[in-house]
């Protein structure tokens, strides 16, 4: 996949089969969307292109709240990459797009990226405050000369539609695997290992805290939950707690600072300051709050087998 950033266009791209979004999460509904672009693209002779954002458009409509995202720009990219797609072209959403009218926008990609066809998700709007129709997009194209299509969206048994928006709920309440069904992968997260208080090693459970390489990323609710940890090449099984320091000495309700600390199985090397990716694959159950430093071990054995008697 050749990407390209609109800015910096150095040559003239092939005519094209063009679908545009910000695509955050690239989940199943999306893949679909992607797959029907190649499929096109294929059958008339043309390359496929996806037009996508650097940041969320609510990053800079200020009267719209800043999402929690599913995934990076970076990691966004890499999984389109995996799509056999030929050009991402990356659009920088900025003062002069959102005031273009979908018939400017539509006749701006179909002469700068030569776009001849342009797929639409079924409920996709775009252009300035998002009001035309399916059909006003058909009838802009025809004008220049560009096909547009609306594909229908993705469904999954018992009629269940998937939304960005759907799956960062589920994941934000740590519905973890009903996500993961949707996303088509597990749900990751790239943070660095930091120093903490190691209490967890004085009782048998050595846990990496994480800082977040990305703070925009959904952290899950507070609780335990089963997670691959990726390292180097390697890959290893863990159980990670999202919560207000349960394992400090003193288990103070007025400790306000929320942590993300992994045990990770079979493991005992010095990572302090390595990068760790943290895909989730179920959630083991709520934070509890112990009274004593006894019943957190118990409850972290029984943690530990549950994790090992669930094949993932």
């Amino acid at each position: 996949m050749q990407l390209v950033d609109f800015k910096n266009i150095n040559e003239k791209i092939p005519a094209s089969v063009a679908t545009i979004g910000f695509f955050d999460g690239l989940h199943k509904g999306h893949r679909f969307l992607l797959q029907q672009l190649v499929k096109f693209a294929v059958a008339k002779e043309k390359k496929s292109l996806v037009i996508t954002f650097r940041e969320h458009p609510n990053m800079f409509l200020q009267s719209q709240p800043t999402k929690k995202l599913l995934t990076t720009f970076e990691e966004k990219i890499n999984l389109l990459a995996e799509l056999n797609i030929d050009y991402c072209v990356i659009l920088d959403f900025n003062q002069e797009i959102s005031k273009l009218s979908a018939a400017d926008f539509i006749s701006l990609i179909h002469k700068d990226l030569s776009v001849d066809i342009l797929l639409i998700g079924y409920d996709h709007r775009f252009g300035h405050n998002r009001v035309e129709s399916f059909d006003d997009y058909k009838k802009y194209g025809r004008d220049i000369g560009m096909q547009v299509v609306q594909i229908q969206p993705f469904v999954m048994g018992k009629g269940l539609e998937i939304s960005s928006s759907k799956i960062r709920h589920l994941i934000q309440f740590g519905n973890i695997e009903k996500a993961n069904t949707l996303l088509g992968y597990n749900y990751f997260f790239s943070a660095r290992v930091v120093r903490g208080l190691e209490i967890g090693r004085t009782i048998g459970f050595p846990t990496a805290n994480l800082e977040l390489l990305c703070e925009e990323k959904i952290t899950p609710i507070q609780g335990a939950y089963y997670v691959e940890v990726s390292f180097e090449n390697r890959v290893f099984r863990g159980m990670m707690n999202v919560g207000y320091n349960p394992t400090r000495a003193n288990f103070s309700e007025n400790d306000p600072v929320k942590t993300i600390e992994v045990n990770i199985f079979d493991f005992s090397e010095n990572i302090y300051g390595k990068i760790l990716k943290i895909s989730f694959l179920s959630k083991i159950r709520d934070e509890i709050k112990f009274t004593s430093m006894e019943l957190l071990v118990e409850q972290l054995k029984k943690d530990r087998e549950q994790c090992n008697s669930t094949k993932k």
